[in-house]
């Protein structure tokens, strides 16, 4: 939470360096995940991911969701000094964080997302660029559990951004529609059932 803080800091000294800043996130992000084939494996039952009673691993047996971890709270924290620009890029980027499979983190992501929408200062050039990403997001297939889980951080994130459309804005029915839409659509897990 410390480094998060500095690095807060530092962004809001110096925003030409946040996109230098959020690249190297995303790359320390994916040197902390486990390979493909681990990942598919399944994190929540591997040591070092938090235990269902809230107890963490030891340190050695980390798979990195410490680091995944750390990296969306980094991002939260510097999401004050995010240009509307800077969005794309790093909702592209969460797509891919949202599916972790510890659950700590995989909030810890939605929460970023939601600093980004809500920490913005023009919400006029925000939603046009972010809605229709959405959208997309939310039209892809849901065929497994990871699937889920980014749909479920995208309409939480989704649902941030309709906060900041006018209530006049005929926008906002189709947001809503689409919202509820893709909560009416049972999960991977609920259709294997």
């Amino acid at each position: 939470a410390q480094a998060a803080r500095a690095l807060a800091a530092a962004a809001a000294d110096e925003p030409p360096r946040l996109h230098t800043l959020l690249q190297r996130l995303f790359e320390m992000h994916k040197e902390a995940s486990p390979p493909p084939k681990a990942a598919a494996a399944g994190a929540k039952g591997k040591k070092g991911a938090p235990h269902a009673n809230g107890a963490e691993g030891s340190e050695e047996e980390d798979d990195g969701w410490r680091a995944r971890h750390g990296v969306a709270l980094c991002l939260a924290a510097v999401a004050p000094a995010a240009s509307v620009m800077q969005l794309p890029v790093a909702f592209a980027f969460l797509k891919r964080a949202l599916a972790d499979e510890v659950e700590e983190v995989a909030s810890a992501m939605t929460a970023a997302g939601c600093a980004l929408i809500n920490e913005q200062g023009a919400p006029d050039r925000m939603v046009p660029l972010l809605a229709p990403m959405f959208e997309t997001m939310l039209s892809e297939a849901a065929t497994t559990e990871a699937d889920d889980r980014v749909r479920t951080g995208v309409v939480v994130c989704f649902g941030a951004l309709a906060r900041h459309i006018p209530p006049d804005d005929p926008k906002v029915g189709l947001v809503l529609s689409r919202l509820v839409d893709s909560l009416a659509t049972p999960s991977e897990v609920v259709q294997r059932t």
